[in-house]
């Protein structure tokens, strides 16, 4: 179904089994456990579709810009004007009322924005916002919201961190999802062992930017990795090596337990990982951690 504004923006109600290639997502899309899967003003291609449809039921709706020039004519709008907002929030609530009780972070449109990339990939993030209500007990879920606080007063004054953001999203976005997710799941299981303040922060900017080493590699190499999802991928092993010559100029970064965290997360509990065939607890705690999110 098409519906049109009186500004002149144009855009489609889709189901997810009507999608085809060339479509234009307009809002990111969620899986239903809070995981960002697609960023917003994604072109999709046949790939993408596929893997949508194996974590979204087949009859929602998504806002869709059906062509290029259509989604030039709604970006020369105010994409958060109220009556997308509205849209969007109707297939929310739509998706609510069904019997499927979709969370209502399944699909969102980020209507606070700063003028931090970081910031603002956060906090549009459904698991962002509710991996907190998940932690067991009372205390666990307000250390939560503090050090959720905290994290964002760091990046809010680092321009370092802010540059090497943008860097991952001018790459990939699927490197941009991923790190979000890395961040998001690494904050709650370090909670979970109730690790200390300095740690958490650590750990999520370890897990902000354990794949930066990519966004120095030729895009193929990075491609090819998705595609083969080959586990010793010279490319993985490139990102470590990368990881070490892009950080020189962060002492934030330069930290012990970020350094280690990052060059163990290949590691594997029985050895079987790389680069050192670490084994057990010799593999630094930041490095488990990691490597389970």
């Amino acid at each position: 179904m098409q519906i049109e504004k009186s500004t002149g923006q144009t855009y489609i109600k889709k189901r997810i089994d009507e999608l085809t290639p060339g479509d234009i997502l307009l809002h990111p899309l969620y899986r239903s456990d809070g995981l960002l899967l697609v960023d917003r003003y994604k072109q999709l291609n046949e790939a993408l579709i596929n893997i949508i449809k194996k974590h979204v039921i087949p009859h929602a709706y998504l806002l869709i810009a059906p062509t290029k020039q259509d989604f030039i004519n709604f970006s020369n709008n105010d994409s958060n004007n109220k009556d997308f907002k509205n849209d969007l929030q109707q297939l929310i609530k739509n998706y609510n009322d069904s019997n499927d009780k979709i969370h209502d972070g399944y699909v969102g449109v980020n209507i606070k924005s700063t003028d931090n990339p970081i910031i603002n990939a956060l906090t549009s993030c459904p698991y962002w916002n509710f991996f907190d209500s998940k932690l067991e007990s009372d205390r666990l879920k307000q250390r939560a919201v503090h050090i959720k606080s905290e994290l964002l007063n760091l990046i809010s004054n680092n321009y370092m961190f802010i540059n090497f953001f943008n860097k991952i999203k001018a790459y990939d976005d699927i490197l941009v999802i991923h790190s979000l997710n890395i961040t998001c799941v690494s904050l709650a299981v370090g909670i979970t062992l109730e690790l200390v303040d300095e740690e958490l922060l650590d750990l999520a900017i370890a897990g902000l930017f354990s794949n930066i080493g990519y966004t120095e590699m030729p895009h193929s190499d990075f491609k090819n990795l998705l595609r083969t999802q080959e586990y010793n991928n010279p490319a993985m092993k490139k990102n470590l090596e990368l990881f070490s010559n892009i950080t020189k100029s962060s002492p934030y970064l330069r930290k012990r337990n970020i350094i280690l965290g990052i060059l163990d997360q290949y590691e594997y509990y029985n050895g079987k990982g790389f680069p050192s065939e670490k084994k057990g607890e010799e593999i630094s705690l930041f490095g488990r951690i990691l490597n389970i999110a």
